[in-house]
């Protein structure tokens, strides 16, 4: 049984306007952003429901030129999920090369695609993801 505030996370984040960031070009359009938190996963997720003020992971550089669309967590107690997860939407999705991923040895925790995507991946792993769409507190 998965821990009750350890997961994973994918933030679909839309890009209206082509991005310079980090030293990399984003051209407009959806991305997802693959991540874990061990210790607050509901906490992680409220931080990029608000408005990034002080950035500290890359994703927040990113959250804070775009428009969070989407999330999709999962609970799970394996700190290796986010990287297993990154990993096979890596295999099959274009990706932004070494975003978010400083910290292991996937190509990226960034990709294109949207939602549905992510939500597939997570179930291949065997995970059960609860998604959140206009972030207005709906959940499908």
């Amino acid at each position: 049984m998965a821990g009750r505030d350890k997961g994973v996370y994918v933030l679909e984040i839309e890009l209206q306007l082509p991005l310079h960031i980090l030293g990399r070009e984003l051209s407009r359009g959806v991305y997802l952003y693959v991540g874990r938190a061990m210790n607050g996963l509901s906490v992680r997720l409220g931080r990029y429901m608000r408005p990034i003020t002080k950035p500290h992971w890359h994703v927040d550089w990113l959250l804070m030129a775009g428009r969070l669309l989407g999330v999709a967590s999962a609970l799970t107690n394996d700190p290796e999920m986010e990287h297993k997860l990154a990993c096979l939407l890596a295999s099959s999705h274009e990706y932004v090369p070494r975003f978010g991923s400083s910290d292991d040895d996937c190509p990226s925790h960034l990709f294109r695609g949207g939602m549905d995507n992510a939500v597939n991946a997570m179930r291949t792993l065997g995970l059960e993801p609860r998604v959140y769409r206009e972030l207005q507190g709906r959940q499908e």
